[in-house]
Order: C-alpha cells, then structure tokens, then sequence
C-alpha cells in the first residue's frame, strides 16, 4: 500500500481535500472528507472480494480516495476528480494503465448505469454504502430518492 499512502500524503490531494472540507464545515448533509473516502475504499474491497473480483487493492484504494477530490468544483465533480488524479497518480507511482483505469472510473461514478469497468462499479456501488442514512439527523430534508435505510454488504 506504499502508493496508496503517497496518495495520502499528496500535496495536491491534500490541499483538495482541505478546501472541500472547508467548504463543508457546518454542513448537515454527508461529507465527503477523509472518513467518506476510508469508508469507501474499505466497502469497495469488501464487496470485491465478497464477489471474486481480482482487482489490486492499490487500484481500490486509490480509486476510492480520488473519488470525490474534485468537488470544490461544484454538484458535477466527477469529471473533475478524475482529471486531478490524473495528475496525482504518478507522482505516487502508478503507470499510465492503472491511471486510466483509475480516472475512468472516477469518471463513471456519477453514472448509475451498466457499461461501467468493474472498478467504477464497485466505486458506485461503495460510495452509496457508505452513507449511514438510517443514523442521519438530517435524513428527512435529504435529496436523495433511494437512502440507506439499512446496513447492507
């Protein structure tokens, strides 16, 4: 996991998670900070290994805590974290191929539909998971149609 705790220790991740979660203080709402990206990370895994999917754990990781980077920028992020981790990913080690996996995904992860690679849906799949909505204060003004009413693996 050495890449993947270059990634953490990014100066670029680092400054984009910083502003993002300046950007949320006093949010009611889920964040999306660091613990949003370990959950994330850790659900995919799971969730891979439950269904014998062989994905490096690196890629998971990785994925999983570029996923959101860019949402300093606005409600359409994707597109966004995945051009950041573009430029993060090799500073951290990854080759050209894993990086295209990995932005890829990121690109796909807004996207609730089937055609996504094996890594963007389980990033899908994981960041919908993660979120405790049955525990959330704030779950009644919530947007979103389908919550989590339930822990689910």
């Amino acid at each position: 996991m050495k890449r993947v705790n270059a990634v953490l220790k990014n100066e670029l991740f680092r400054r984009a998670l910083a502003k993002i979660e300046e950007g949320e203080e006093g949010r009611v709402f889920c964040r999306h900070g660091l613990p949003h990206l370990l959950d994330t990370a850790r659900i995919m895994s799971i969730l891979a290994l439950k269904e014998g999917k062989a994905l490096p754990q690196e890629e998971i990781y990785a994925c999983a805590l570029l996923h959101d980077i860019g949402r300093e920028s606005g409600a359409e992020h994707a597109s966004k974290s995945a051009a950041l981790a573009e430029k993060i990913l090799p500073q951290c080690g990854f080759d050209e191929k894993e990086s295209a996996r990995i932005c890829g995904a990121i690109a796909e992860h807004g996207h609730d539909k089937t055609g996504n690679s094996e890594l963007a849906d389980l990033l899908c799949r994981a960041d919908r998971l993660s979120r405790p909505c049955f525990a959330c204060a704030a779950a009644g003004d919530c947007y979103w149609i389908k919550k989590n009413a339930e822990i689910v693996i």
